[in-house]
């Protein structure tokens, strides 16, 4: 393809006149800028296309969520704590620790360790913890200590 199609096709004129544009919208710049991405900078009339590497493997990182659920006068209830761990295959891999307001995760060799600052004192030895394989996510029902300050 050439340039001048290209930017055409993004909604831009090549020569420069906007007036050309039927939708009136600004958003073929990024459109003209990923398709000139495709297009070399040939001398003269060598064609100039050049193809682009698309990536076969995308990293997912680690990720985890915090929800504290309250009661009508603001005190926690209840702590829950959702990690997304993509690389990890069984929960024996993992190694988990808990104190009164971390959650410190090991999942395994090779993968960074997670260190997850809680929002409230919890009781570490009142946790539910279950592995969902499929989804690949590790949740944790904590229950909030008893003074929480």
């Amino acid at each position: 393809m050439s340039s001048q199609l290209l930017t055409e096709i993004a909604g831009m004129s090549a020569g420069g006149d906007e007036g050309n544009s039927k939708s009136g919208r600004s958003g073929g710049v990024a459109v003209a800028a990923a398709a000139a991405a495709f297009v070399g900078k040939g001398s003269g009339g060598s064609g100039g296309e050049v193809a682009v590497k698309k990536l076969l493997i995308e990293e997912v990182k680690a990720s985890h969520t915090v929800q504290v659920e309250r009661n009508a006068s603001g005190l926690p209830t209840a702590v829950e704590v959702s990690v997304y761990l993509p690389a990890l295959h069984s929960v024996a891999d993992a190694n988990l620790e808990l104190s009164d307001r971390y959650v410190h995760l090991t999942p395994g060799a090779g993968q960074p360790e997670m260190v997850i600052v809680l929002p409230v004192h919890i009781d570490p030895e009142s946790v539910s913890a279950k592995f969902k394989k499929k989804e690949k996510r590790l949740t944790l029902k904590l229950r909030p200590s008893a003074l929480q300050a």
